[in-house]
């Protein structure tokens, strides 16, 4: 279990509306007596605090190893479990639901101590003390000593091993009718779990939402997109939040757009998902590096892709330069200030896949999984949008390989 992925659903159910920086500390104080002072971290010289950015990457990377040294003999996982216990009982059975795609004995009466139990073989791995290996055969060993109630149909129901001749048939007339729009395909699962119950303009997704679950799951990994574990976790609000602070990391722009990613990217899908995204001058952008094909073509303009690649490339290299950062080029460059709506929804998903995809290499440290979608493809700003988030899943969200 990673801290990142029951971060964000304690925050939601504990969190009571304060930003991630501050319930990290209000959850710290719940699961442990260690105070702030004594976390190991470089503290600010002013307000005697843990620095910003480091309680961000604690979030989006995980505990370091020093600072969960410094807490894991001071643990208070009975408190943890109060704090849940105390949550409403619609507030305690939404935080088993998020939670249970991890363990599915979680539910609401004992969502408390199994939350409280994660938060410590959380700890525990991540100062060291134990690997997720040796805390997964303990509890695979707990769990063989119980008596087995579920019958091998429920067990089949959440994978394709119940699929029969009849089954394989519906899932292969799927992925027949809907050859041209295969590329697509993975975007499907981010349709079933960011709007189930929408009626979309690119039926497939609507087709894919309706189909059992282990046909949807069948027609995932024969497209190479097999649903993973975390997939649930997809929160775009957070994602957007870490989106910015990376742009600020890695100077990508230079103020906070926050606000007007929270406020107009969501509505290019739900105001403009029927609009084509056909017509848009995408190579409008001055190229800065030619050290490569465009310096043979001759190319003066070139995309916003490979204007974020040529900025993060002086940056990496040293070289000064006096181009606009990425996110200020866009904004005076496409008139953010007085263009339409539904340019603006479409260029802030074209900004989210280009920063994403060329953010990933410098992100991720180690080789993960991902789910490869190719957004040439997409039509509308509804496939847009989803090609955004899934950007934003892949370098947040998806699973590091560790074998």
């Amino acid at each position: 279990m990673e801290f990142k992925k029951i971060f964000n659903p304690l925050k939601k159910c504990l969190g009571d509306g304060h930003n991630r920086q501050y319930f990290f500390r209000d959850l710290m104080a719940m699961i442990t007596t260690v105070s702030e002072v004594e976390w190991g971290t470089e503290l600010d010289p002013n307000t005697k605090r843990t620095n910003d950015n480091t309680i961000n990457n604690f979030i989006k990377r995980g505990l370091s190893k020093t600072f969960a040294q410094s807490i894991v003999n001071r643990l208070t996982p009975e408190r943890l479990e109060d704090q849940v216990n105390e949550l409403p009982d619609v507030t305690r059975a939404a935080l088993a639901k998020e939670l249970s795609v991890y363990d599915d004995s979680i539910n609401a009466d004992n969502v408390g101590k199994c939350v409280a139990d994660m938060m410590v073989d959380i700890i525990t791995v991540s100062a060291g003390l134990s690997s997720e290996e040796e805390i997964a055969a303990k509890k695979e060993e707990i769990k063989s000593s119980k008596p087995k109630s579920e019958s091998k149909a429920a067990i089949n129901s959440t994978g394709t091993d119940g699929m029969d001749e009849s089954d394989e048939i519906q899932a292969k007339s799927f992925l027949i009718n809907h050859e041209k729009e295969r590329e697509l395909i993975p975007l499907c699962q981010i349709a079933l779990l960011y709007s189930p119950a929408h009626k979309h303009i690119r039926s497939m997704y609507t087709e894919f939402i309706l189909l059992p679950k282990r046909i949807q799951r069948y027609i995932l990994k024969e497209c190479g997109a097999e649903i993973l574990a975390d997939m649930d976790s997809l929160h775009s609000d957070e994602s957007i939040d870490w989106l910015c602070d990376d742009l600020d990391v890695f100077e990508l722009s230079s103020k906070c757009y926050l606000y007007m990613f929270d406020q107009y990217l969501y509505r290019a899908f739900h105001y403009y998902s029927e609009c084509s995204i056909k017509g848009y001058d995408n190579y409008s952008f001055i190229t800065l590096c030619k050290h490569d094909f465009s310096a043979i073509m001759n190319n003066d303009h070139n995309s916003l892709d490979k204007y974020i690649d040529d900025y993060l490339w002086m940056q990496d290299n040293k070289i000064k330069t006096e181009a606009l950062p990425p996110m200020d080029y866009l904004w005076l460059e496409k008139d953010f200030g007085s263009c339409k709506e539904k340019d603006l929804t479409y260029w802030l998903c074209r900004f989210v896949i280009d920063a994403c995809n060329n953010l990933l290499p410098r992100v991720k440290e180690k080789e993960f999984y991902y789910i490869v979608v190719n957004d040439q493809y997409a039509e509308t700003q509804e496939d847009l949008y989803y090609c955004a988030l899934n950007a934003l899943y892949n370098l947040y969200l998806c699973h590091t390989i560790t074998g």
